[in-house]
């Protein structure tokens, strides 16, 4: 197998002006970005999110992403962990999510609905053995010999 060796591209004068000129369109403008697109291309941080918030009041996705200065999808995936993580909670909505911060009573307020909560199949199955043990009786009286 044979290799072949490219040869360096060699600047010409044409290419030396028109160097800096296509560098600064591909920059965006005069090669310096403002603060705002500085701003955008930072990541967004779950301390960020909680910095902003305050207890007790709802924030929709919009209103949060306009406080940080950040897109709404750059700001629903730090969103969704700190509802997962129990921080914030969600409520979820058909265009965007409310999320809050919740108050001292709130969370009272939940942990009391969760112990209070009826749960009627603690035990074991008790019927169900008996009418399964009856119904394959039956089935084999009823077969063929």
């Amino acid at each position: 197998m044979s290799t072949t060796r490219r040869s360096q591209p060699t600047a010409t004068s044409t290419d030396s002006k028109a160097s800096p000129a296509s560098h600064r369109s591909r920059s965006g403008g005069e090669g310096t970005q403002s603060a705002d697109s500085a701003q955008k291309m930072r990541r967004v941080s779950a301390r960020d999110v909680l910095a902003v918030m305050k207890k007790g009041i709802r924030y929709s996705t919009q209103e949060i992403a306009e406080k940080l200065g950040q897109s709404v999808q750059a700001l629903n995936p730090v969103l969704a962990q700190l509802a997962n993580e129990g921080h914030i909670w969600q409520l979820p909505g058909i265009r965007s999510s409310v999320f809050w911060i919740p108050t001292k009573k709130e969370a009272e307020e939940l942990a009391k609905r969760r112990t209070n909560r009826i749960t009627w199949n603690r035990g074991t199955l008790q019927g169900y053995d008996e009418q399964h043990r009856t119904f394959r009786a039956l089935c084999m009286l009823a077969r063929r010999p």
